[in-house]
Parts: C-alpha cells; sequence; structure tokens
C-alpha cells in the first residue's frame, strides 16, 4: 500500500506541473524507519516516472547513531545523489527549534543549488498527531490547529494521511535497513514526551482521534476563508514595494484594527509574498505583543520578527525591511547627459533644459561641476547642509518635511568632489553663483 500511495502522489504533483519526466525529489533522510521506507519506495519509482532522486542528511553530531547514518548513506547506490550537511547547534540554542530551521535551510539551498523540483519528508499521521496535541497544549488558535501542511511552496510531505502501522508494515516486509536514534528516547524534550506518553494513547481511542482530526478539518477549511480575506486585504493595503532593497510600505488602517489571528496571517502572509519566507514561526503571545506594537509605539520604534525581518512603525504605515537583502548603496559618481538608477528612482544630467521641468526636483549645475565629480550617495549620520545662518542637519530636513522612514535611508544625496551636499531633491538645493555652461539635473522615483 505504502508503494502504490507514493506513486500516486507523485503522479498528481506531476499532473498539477505539467511534467512527464526529468523532474527531480530531494528526499530529506533521517536514517530512521520512516524515510527509510520512503527512500525504498522513491528509489524503486524513479526509473519507472523518470525523475532524479536526490538524498540529505543533515548530521547533527549529536550522537554516533549520527555516524552510523552516514556510513550507511556511503553504502547505498551510486545513482543515487547523496548529500550529508554536517553542523553543530550551539548550546544557547532551544536544539528542536534551531535543528529544525537548520534542516529546512540546508533542504532550501540544496534545492536552489541543484534545481531540484520537490522535496520531500516521512511525515505520517502520528507526527500529524502529535503536533496537534503540542498546538492544543499550548492553546494555540484555530488556524494554528491546521497542524502539518502536506505541500508548503517546493517541501511535500506524500505519506502524511498513512498510519504508522502501514509504514512498519512495508518495513517488515521489506526487510528495510534503518536505525533507532536515541535522543528519541529522551523525555525532556517535549515531542518525545508526547509521542511516547499521549500519542499512543490518542491513537488507541477513537472518540479522540477523531475529534483530533474534526478539529484539523475545521481548522483547514477556517484558515482557507480567512486567507481569502487577508489576501484582498493586503493587496489594498501595500503603499510601496521595493523588492531589490528589500522594504514593504503597508497602510496600518485596516491593520490594526485585526484581532490577533487575521494580524497573524496578514504579516506572514505579507513576508512570505513579498520576501519569499515561509518559515516565522511565532507564540501568539509574540503577535499580540506585534500587534500592540504598532498600536502604542512611537513613530520610528522597531519591532524584531526575526534575524531576517524587521517592522519599523511609521505615523499612518509600517515598514517591513527584509535585512538579507537590504542594502546601502555606495556612492556613484552622476555622468553628463547621462541616466544613473538609484536605490529610490533615477537622475538624468542634461545639457538642454528640459521641456515642462518640475523645478523642485531638478538643479542647475555647472558642467565643470559635473564633469570634476557630483556623485550620489544615500543619507548617513551627520549629515549637515549648509543654510545662509549656519547649518542644519539632514535628519531634522527629512523630519521638517515628513519623509517616510522607509525612504529616509535610500533617499538620493547629492554631494561635489570637495563631499559638500549640493542637492537633496525636493528638500534643499545649494544656491549657485551663475556660472556659465551649466547643465540640469533631474531626479524622480
Amino acid at each position: 500500500m505504502l508503494y502504490t500511495h507514493v506513486e500516486k502522489e507523485i503522479l498528481k504533483i506531476r499532473a498539477s506541473d505539467n511534467l512527464k519526466s526529468n523532474f527531480s525529489i530531494q528526499l530529506a533522510y533521517s536514517g530512521g524507519m520512516d524515510s527509510s521506507c520512503l527512500l525504498d519506495v522513491l528509489y524503486r519509482l524513479k526509473s519507472k516516472l523518470g525523475f532524479k532522486l536526490y538524498l540529505t542528511y543533515i548530521n547533527y553530531n549529536t550522537s554516533p547513531y549520527s555516524l552510523c547514518v552516514s556510513d550507511h548513506i556511503k553504502r547505498l547506490p551510486s545513482d543515487l545523489i547523496k548529500k550529508v550537511e554536517s553542523v553543530e547547534i550551539d548550546s544557547k540554542y532551544n536544539f528542536e527549534s534551531k535543528a529544525r530551521e537548520v534542516r529546512y535551510f540546508t533542504l532550501n539551498k540544496n534545492a536552489e543549488l541543484n534545481k531540484i523540483d520537490y522535496t520531500f519528508t516521512a511525515h505520517h499521521m502520528s507526527d500529524q498527531i502529535e503536533t496537534l496535541i503540542m498546538k492544543f497544549a499550548d492553546g494555540s488558535d484555530l488556524i494554528s490547529m491546521s497542524g502539518i501542511r502536506k505541500k508548503l511552496n517546493n517541501i511535500y510531505r506524500p505519506i502524511l494521511k498513512l498510519n504508522k502501522k502501514i509504514i512498519e508494515d512495508y518495513a517488515k516486509k521489506n526487510s528495510i535497513i534503518y536505525f533507532k536514534d536515541p535522543t528519541n528516547n529522551i523525555l525532556s524534550f517535549r515531542r518525545n514526551k508526547i509521542r511516547k506518553l499521549i500519542v499512543p494513547i490518542v491513537i488507541a481511542d477513537d472518540f479522540l482521534l477523531k475529534k483530533i482530526k474534526e478539529m484539523n478539518d475545521k481548522s483547514i477549511v477556517f484558515s482557507r476563508q480567512l486567507h481569502r480575506i487577508v489576501k484582498a486585504d493586503l493587496r489594498d493595503s501595500v503603499i510601496q514595494h521595493l523588492d531589490k532593497i528589500g522594504l514593504l510600505s503597508i497602510k496600518l488602517g485596516r491593520v490594526v484594527s485585526y484581532d490577533v489571528v487575521c494580524f497573524k496571517l496578514f504579516l506572514k502572509l505579507a513576508i512570505k509574498k513579498y520576501f519569499g519566507i515561509d518559515n516565522i514561526q511565532k507564540s501568539n503571545k509574540f503577535w499580540l505583543e506585534c500587534l500592540s506594537f504598532l498600536n502604542d509605539a512611537k513613530v520610528g520604534s522597531v519591532f524584531i520578527i526575526s534575524d531576517k525581518i524587521k517592522l519599523f512603525k511609521d505615523r499612518k504605515s509600517a515598514l517591513l525591511i527584509n535585512q538579507v537583502k537590504a542594502v546601502t548603496e555606495s556612492k556613484v559618481k552622476v555622468r553628463l547627459n547621462a541616466r544613473k538608477e538609484l536605490l529610490l528612482g533615477a537622475v538624468n544630467v542634461d545639457s538642454k533644459k528640459p521641456i515642462n521641468i518640475d523645478g523642485k526636483y531638478s538643479y542647475l549645475v555647472s558642467k565643470h561641476d559635473v564633469e570634476k565629480g557630483i556623485f550620489a550617495r544615500n543619507w548617513k549620520y551627520g549629515d549637515r547642509v549648509k543654510l545662509d545662518k549656519g547649518s542644519k542637519k539632514v535628519s531634522d530636513l527629512f523630519i521638517d518635511f515628513k519623509l517616510p522612514i522607509f525612504k529616509k535611508s535610500i533617499y538620493p544625496i547629492f554631494e561635489d568632489s570637495d563631499r559638500e551636499i549640493v542637492w537633496i531633491p525636493g528638500i534643499y538645493s545649494k544656491r549657485q553663483s551663475g556660472k556659465l555652461k551649466s547643465v540640469f539635473m533631474i531626479w524622480g522615483e
């Protein structure tokens, strides 16, 4: 039954993507019974269905078990493309959550580097029940009771709905070699405690099992309905998305009126859609604190969502920053009769007076100064401009002109060869002394 079930799942996935052959599958291998049985099935199917098979194993170096699995992988057939990633997790981290983060990061990285179409994991029904019990014990909301998803981007769980007994029968019938991880018996790990002490009781009790499944089904239906509503709200709430520098600006009006369930879904959907990050796992308490931050924090305050994502509070908007992409452009020289793309818009230097020019976003400068060097860069701490009397901080000018937070770090500042700021489009222009052979600098978003 396991073989037939997996074959049907692959055919369904293949059909949905209009693939016939020459696709590839990566198996997240652990050495245990579940992934070893799935490996055996996939290896038998790969020639029949025409796909390349990759095996990826994460060696956490926690016990001799890892070495045994690594040695076993070396003895597997040569037409199986194998990768063993050796990692060590610092004791300051929660091992379970950090191991999961490392695992999926490695799987996604390997899939991207090798252009692998699908990644399979060997999660089955007992794993789903474990997860749902843990969510229930944590007091999770109805959306979280969706549990393990069968499909998450390019990651599939083809045997998620199968009973563990089917896997055990397959292992016995086909003499599958697998290894027992001794850490699975450590009851200080919460998941192990639930797996060993609670899951067997739930599975053996028809009433409890039915209730768990009903809760899961109800959650999935509710999540789909809510997802459609929040997706429409997100579409209407986006002010600006600057993909090349990882910035997303969102109107606060609708967002701050959400309850914590909708808010969590909204932010996770925004991060997934615009930054491609889909592994933000936080508690309801965390999302409630985040929602309170947007309602109560001062303008300019920052909330850390993850090591990659920061949330900034602005006046009537919020700014999500993807720090993996966020960059500050080095200063670049502008050229005569040329166009230069900057992080925010572009600058043109024209020797002829443009038609319908907007004086706020144009600047008259001598040709000599352009040839000597006019440079575009971004704001930096301590920047000042000269006024008729004294000087003023650029940061204060930004405040005067109510420049949104998300523009401050990427707004263009132009300086001459002496490093004096001569122009900030729409905000400041240094007075020129009427030199000959002047040219126009024009900036626009």
